[in-house]
């Protein structure tokens, strides 16, 4: 007897074992989604067969992203005949330097054929540059979002401000257009008090040292001279601390300064990769997070929903990119991109304020769940796929 269950189908070229945020946050969404429908994830071979995911299948058949690829795809829809298609839309994933027309051109086919798409955008294009090649991949990845919302029957897209530019240069498609935030890919461990103490033993930190963390890859975004500060003006202080960076390694750290710090290399802790369970428990020994970023912080940072969600006071800067919700919030300890001083003094004074951070862990974690968890998010997004009448 034929399944009733709606059928859908995950596009994305990462997939775990990819040591990617994306890759992340396709399994975990699969895994909400599951509940509901049948799930099928179509994502890249990288040398794995195809498998099954506790109750999702997943599909590693895409070779390459480009032509050959589109029909690869193209070939498995068919096969596969789902009532919606969700598209991880991320350029540079789908094509060296994010250039790569195929995917929309595949995209207006499916819509062609009667198929119904929900595009959740994490990246938009990038930003104009005076370096011709830079131009060219900036006009053709505007090319792809317009062919791609072009075909979408809804856009989730994972910032505020983003729908709402969207919403502007798209105002003809304004209804397609949702806010749907990023959560947090780190499952909390909820450990006790005794297996902290033995984290923090096995990462060098003792009893008296207060952690500040961070916890992330290295970009030109994120504000790594806030961060190693922020260390720096804690201990003129007077407080002894430590700061533990989770993702990267002390080179990387090195190369992202430029070789130059005012913290002690002593005083910082790098654990370079780690798996989902090791990043909980680290954050679980975390005192302070800091979250500066070049643009402020959004709704599509899984690292501040991370922090969020296991109960830290965070510190982050706010900018042009935060979210309207995120700018008005008393759920952290915020200052302007550019005053690196006031950043410095929200970190000193939580540091001096036991309390005070109590009071922010709790406002973050109130804020994550009625906001920002996973099942608001897919909440959301299944409502948006119970009409395909419009738009």
């Amino acid at each position: 007897m034929a399944s009733d269950r709606m059928k859908i189908a995950i596009l994305c070229p990462d997939f775990p074992p990819d040591h990617t945020g994306l890759a992340d946050h396709t399994a975990t969404l699969a895994e909400h989604l599951v509940a509901h429908a049948e799930v099928t994830v179509i994502t890249s071979q990288r040398g794995v067969r195809d498998e099954a995911t506790g109750a999702v299948r997943v599909w590693r058949q895409v070779s390459q992203w480009g032509g050959r690829g589109g029909r690869t795809v193209g070939r498995l829809l068919l096969q596969l005949q789902p009532d919606w298609l969700i598209v991880q839309y991320v350029p540079h994933m789908y094509g060296r330097g994010g250039i790569n027309l195929m995917l929309p051109l595949l995209l207006l086919w499916w819509r062609q054929r009667g198929g119904h798409i929900l595009l959740l955008i994490h990246e938009l294009y990038l930003p104009w540059s005076l370096r011709p090649k830079r131009i060219l991949a900036a006009m053709i990845q505007r090319l792809m979002l317009a062919l791609s919302v072009a075909a979408a029957r809804r856009v989730g897209v994972s910032t505020d401000v983003w729908r709402q530019r969207l919403e502007r240069v798209f105002p003809f498609w304004r209804s397609r257009f949702h806010h749907l935030p990023t959560p947090s890919n780190v499952p909390v461990a909820h450990l006790t008090e005794a297996e902290k103490a033995t984290v923090r033993k096995q990462l060098g930190l003792t009893w008296d040292e207060l952690v500040l963390g961070f916890f992330g890859t290295l970009h030109d975004s994120k504000l790594m001279d806030y961060v190693l500060e922020s260390l720096r003006a804690v201990e003129a202080d007077g407080q002894r601390a430590r700061l533990l960076c989770i993702g990267p390694t002390s080179q990387e750290l090195a190369q992202a300064v430029n070789g130059v710090s005012h913290a002690p290399e002593e005083r910082i802790v790098c654990t370079g990769y780690v798996d989902a369970r090791c990043v909980s428990q680290y954050l679980s020994v975390t005192d302070i997070f800091l979250l500066p970023l070049i643009d402020g912080v959004s709704s599509r940072r899984s690292s501040l929903m991370a922090a969020l969600s296991h109960r830290l006071p965070v510190v982050a800067t706010i900018g042009e990119g935060t979210d309207h919700l995120l700018h008005e919030s008393a759920a952290f300890a915020r200052s302007p991109v550019e005053e690196q001083s006031a950043f410095l003094e929200n970190v000193c004074a939580l540091a001096a304020d036991e309390a005070r951070r109590r009071q922010l862990a709790e406002a973050g974690a109130r804020l994550y769940q009625d906001q920002f968890s996973w099942p608001v998010v897919a909440a959301r997004l299944l409502s948006l796929l119970e009409s395909k009448d419009r738009p």
